[in-house]
C-alpha cells in the first residue's frame, strides 16, 4: 500500500509523507504484536503447600507468596484477607503484603499468572485460604471470602 501511495500522482507531498508514517507505525505494531504473542509466561504451573503458593518454571519457583510473609492490615478494624472487585470481572482474592520499597504492609491481589486455562484455579485459591486459616489463625478473614470458597465450617 505504501508503494501505491507513493506513486500516486494525485496525491500531495505532504499527504504521502502522512501516510506512508502510518504505515510504518502499523507495520511496527503488527511486529510488534507478532513479538509479544510468542513471548511465553516463565509459569507452568502452579502448587498451593503448608508454605503458601508457588509459580513453577519447570522445576524453579518464579514468584511465592508464603503464609509468613502475610500481614495484617493496617487499619485494625478491616479484615486482612478479602475480596475486591475491578470492572466487572470476577472477584479478587487481596493480602496484605509487606512491600520492602514502600516499608509498609500493601494490599495486593492474589494473580494466577499464567497463560494457559486454569481449570482448578478457584480450588488453588480455596486452598491457600484454607491454608491461611491453618497457619495464620490471627488474620481475620471477610465473611463473604468463607461464603464464595464455600469455607463456612471455618466460620467463628
Amino acid at each position: 500500500m505504501a508503494i501505491l501511495v507513493f506513486n500516486a500522482k494525485e496525491i500531495s507531498g505532504e499527504i504521502k509523507i502522512v501516510l506512508i508514517a502510518l504505515f510504518i507505525a502499523i507495520l511496527c505494531f503488527c511486529v510488534w504484536m507478532l513479538f509479544q504473542k510468542n513471548k511465553k509466561n516463565m509459569t507452568t504451573h502452579i502448587i498451593v503447600d503448608e508454605k503458601g503458593i508457588h509459580h513453577y518454571c519447570n522445576r524453579n519457583i518464579v514468584h511465592s507468596i508464603t503464609y509468613a510473609e502475610l500481614h495484617p492490615n493496617p487499619e485494625t478494624d478491616q479484615y486482612d484477607v478479602l475480596l475486591t472487585e475491578y470492572d466487572e470481572s470476577a472477584p479478587g482474592l487481596c493480602i496484605y503484603f509487606f512491600e520492602p520499597e514502600l516499608k509498609k504492609a500493601t494490599r495486593k491481589t492474589v494473580n494466577l499468572n499464567i497463560d494457559t486455562v486454569i481449570t482448578n484455579g478457584n480450588l488453588l485459591l480455596k486452598n491457600f485460604v484454607k491454608g491461611i486459616l491453618i497457619f495464620r489463625p490471627d488474620l481475620k478473614i471477610a465473611p463473604n471470602v468463607l461464603d464464595l470458597y464455600q469455607l463456612g465450617e471455618f466460620r467463628k
